[in-house]
């Protein structure tokens, strides 16, 4: 069941507007809440979903990733959203929206890569995105991902919190860990990256891995990036991940330490995200990944 907050999100009013520009055989379909985020609230309607935007930076976000997945869209070993249809602002639809066709599957779990052949699918998928030509894209389909800005943010964000509950012990190994950060990831080799390439933005459909979703992140990066986001995967499939990765691409100078920065990052940017929005009945959970990375 739909909760109160998720119903205030999805309105009548928004539904209505966005029937006129879904494909004519699903104007009359009964919509479903499919997830209701801070940036976006996404609503399938039979074989269309579209995903409103609730910020202008959402609405950019879809833009970019319209154009990121025209380019990949046949490229892959596994499908990506598109063709998308851009919404405008207005009435009911403040920021906009993006609609897209369905596609079949289920969110990946963290133990479904536990086959060998999912393993070296999500490995290829990454292979094929970081091979992709940068010069490829549109201009403005790609966020260029400079390291030491978005760590100094995260510092900013997120140590006066942290020093109320970490130890000194762990605050010294924090400090430790920025500084590591600082040196190893920036000007390193530079690819197109998903951006938010964790488990949960992976479709299954009969057991395997069908497609990648949310691209609205997607960069121009260390491959690292997308790579930290495997150690997400239970037990030693993360591992299976990178070697068939190393297999496919091959090792560059420091990828594990890299790998290991950039896993840092991403639970910071979680963090920074609860702290920004007040989701307090999450802040234990974050905490605790952030103490798991300081050992």
């Amino acid at each position: 069941m739909t909760d109160p907050v998720a119903r205030q999100r999805i309105s009548s009013e928004m539904v209505e507007a966005l029937r006129p520009h879904l494909p004519r055989a699903d104007r009359d379909a009964e919509p479903s809440i499919v997830d209701v985020g801070f940036s976006s609230s996404v609503v399938r309607f039979g074989g269309s979903v579209a995903r409103v935007a609730r910020t202008s930076h959402a609405a950019e976000g879809h833009v970019r990733e319209a154009r990121t997945v025209h380019v990949l869209s046949g490229r892959l070993p596994v499908e990506v959203p598109g063709p998308f249809r851009l919404v405008p602002p207005g009435p009911g639809l403040p920021s906009g929206a993006a609609i897209a066709p369905w596609l079949a599957g289920d969110p990946m779990t963290s133990d479904a890569a536990s086959d060998p052949i999912v393993a070296r699918q999500i490995a290829a998928t990454l292979a094929a995105i970081h091979d992709a030509p940068p010069a490829d894209f549109p201009d403005g389909a790609l966020l260029e991902l400079d390291p030491l800005p978005e760590i100094q943010r995260l510092v900013r964000e997120t140590t006066p919190w942290l020093r109320e509950r970490l130890s000194r012990r762990d605050l010294e190994r924090l400090e430790t860990r920025w500084a590591d950060c600082r040196n190893d990831l920036p000007d390193r080799e530079l690819v197109v990256c998903h951006g938010d390439a964790w488990f949960g933005n992976m479709l299954m459909s009969r057991g395997r891995f069908s497609a990648l979703v949310d691209w609205e992140d997607a960069c121009v990066a260390d491959p690292a990036l997308d790579l930290a986001a495997q150690r997400h995967l239970e037990g030693n499939v993360s591992d299976a991940v990178l070697e068939e990765y190393v297999r496919l691409r091959g090792r560059t100078d420091d990828l594990d330490r890299r790998i290991e920065g950039y896993r840092l990052v991403r639970e910071a940017v979680g963090l920074a995200h609860l702290l920004r929005n007040g989701i307090e009945e999450e802040f234990d959970d974050a905490l605790s990944k952030v103490v798991s990375l300081l050992d």
